[in-house]
């Protein structure tokens, strides 16, 4: 956020989404925001990705 590569909105929408306790399963998952792409395993977040990267695993809803 610091570097200008994620926004505030963004951040409230992964806000929103850590708050409404996603189904994950024990693999790789990633969710998109517009401007940039979280990645986990299981319940822990992994990286945060720039939208052009591309994610590997399950995308969650």
């Amino acid at each position: 956020m610091q570097k200008g590569r994620i926004n505030v909105a963004g951040v409230q929408q992964l806000q929103v989404l850590m708050a409404s306790n996603p189904t994950v399963g024990q693999e790789n998952w990633f969710k998109r925001f517009g401007d940039f792409t979280v990645c986990g395993r299981g319940h822990i977040v992994l990286t945060f990705l720039e939208s052009h990267h591309t994610a590997l695993g399950e995308e969650v809803e």
